[in-house]
């Protein structure tokens, strides 16, 4: 039930009010002054105030302004006089969320304050959220404890102190958008808007328009006006991702926008103001691609205001270990299954994995055998016994492990595959069945 603060001087009207909205399904809580609303905000929790703009002592105005530094996200609907009309205009444009004319409809009142609620409930749930984005792009995915990935942090804590533009450079898979996302959280625009754009996702016809923005009519197909993602990056932060894929006809109008912070949509005489950081990425040599004419060497500049280069997993072997369990954990909990655990041998084979497959972030695909049931449901009495192990097995192929597997990802991308590991349960081979072969073992790949 909803809380109602009512803040009126005259008794009579204040005892009507307060009947009509418990009618109404509305728990009341009464004042005769600002004064005594003040109070009644630290005594009670409270939903909306209802309050009248005229008050002995403090004037409903007052009030209002001591409510914003209270309780800045509460609704506040001012009753008023005809005459008073102007006022309460100019107290809506000082954060009153609306005003009702005396004497009014109680129907009116009703629809007033059920629009005010919600307002308030969504501003509750909007300020969640943004804490929930904000615990979860904290940089708790950059998983290691190397003193490379340790450089990283603290290069992304410099970043997010300032407001320079960042350009995150390394090899694909290396957690460029997870680097971007915690510098826009942890900085002074975390509760601004966070916009991506992926420059090589979308065909360049229609680039420039999703960049700027159109009007109707500026092109077939333009049936309605569009903000591009400069203008929906306003006072916030517009991630732009590969940035080396970006057409080198459209680089010149970014620079204007990055020098001027002015952005014209497309088929639009006007132009718009707008201020939003810039953090781009890429994993290309941009030094090489403007030796080659392909990329404009002051938009790198004006981009490479503060570079972070991340480290592919090669250079940092010592954290296969932490991102192993990691992806493990994450794999488990999607599949319904039981954590599992890697061995010695299975962490030191994943450490020594040779060739381009380090290069990138990589993920764990598994076997598990028809003996291994999923974590739903289990009653095992013994939690211990539901712990797995995974091992690796040796083979004669061509590489060293016969579960490892090279398979191309994404390109020429290519990541390690542990394909014919087993599960193997402290209780599944109670039985004396004799163990499966990894061959006889379904496969799974898992999107982690």
């Amino acid at each position: 039930m909803h809380t109602i603060l009512i803040v009126e001087d005259e008794g009579k009207l204040l005892e009507v009010l307060a009947v009509a909205l418990e009618n109404m399904g509305y728990a009341c809580v009464a004042a005769g002054s600002a004064e005594e609303a003040l109070q009644a905000l630290q005594e009670h929790e409270i939903h909306l105030i209802l309050s009248d703009l005229r008050l002995p002592g403090l004037s409903g105005r007052d009030l209002l302004a001591k409510v914003k530094d209270i309780a800045p996200g509460l609704p506040v609907v001012i009753m008023t006089a005809y005459a008073e009309v102007k006022d309460a205009v100019e107290i809506i444009k000082e954060g009153a969320f609306d005003y009702i004319v005396k004497p009014f409809d109680l129907s009116a009142l009703e629809a007033t304050m059920t629009s005010a609620l919600r307002f308030h409930a969504l501003s509750v749930d909007n300020r969640q959220l943004r804490k929930e984005l904000g615990r979860t792009f904290d940089g708790a995915e950059l998983i290691g404890q190397s003193p490379a990935i340790r450089t990283v942090r603290q290069k992304i804590h410099t970043a997010a102190s300032c407001l320079a533009n960042v350009l995150i450079t390394g090899e694909s898979g290396t957690g460029k958008e997870i680097v971007a996302k915690t510098i826009h959280y942890s900085g002074p625009r975390a509760s601004s808007p966070f916009v991506v754009l992926n420059s090589s996702a979308i065909p360049e016809s229609l680039l420039e328009s999703e960049l700027f923005g159109h009007v109707k009519g500026a092109f077939t197909g333009a049936t309605a006006n569009q903000t591009g993602r400069f203008a929906q990056a306003d006072n916030g932060t517009l991630f732009l991702d590969e940035i080396g894929d970006m057409p080198l006809a459209l680089q010149p109008k970014i620079l204007r926008c990055l020098q001027d912070k002015i952005v014209q949509p497309l088929g639009s005489r006007t132009s718009l103001q707008v201020d939003a950081r810039i953090i781009a990425a890429t994993n290309h040599d941009l030094l090489e691609a403007i030796g080659r004419g392909a990329f404009r060497r002051d938009l790198y500049y004006r981009l490479n205001v503060y570079p972070i280069v991340l480290p592919p997993l090669r250079e940092r072997r010592e954290d296969i270990p932490l991102l192993a369990e990691y992806f493990a954990k994450k794999c488990a909990t999607r599949m319904g299954r039981h954590p599992v655990t890697f061995t010695a041998e299975a962490l030191r084979v994943m450490r020594d994995i040779p060739g381009p497959a380090m290069s990138g972030s990589w993920k764990i695909a598994w076997s598990v055998s028809p003996s291994s049931p999923p974590a739903t449901g289990s009653r095992r009495k013994n939690s211990q016994s539901a712990r797995s192990s995974v091992t690796l097995r040796k083979s004669r192929r061509s590489f060293p492990h016969r579960n490892l597997h090279w398979r191309p990802h994404q390109g020429d991308q290519l990541f390690p595959w542990i394909w014919t590991t087993t599960w193997r349960h402290r209780n599944a081979n109670s039985s004396g069945k004799p163990w499966k072969r990894p061959e006889e073992c379904r496969t799974k790949r898992l999107n982690c």
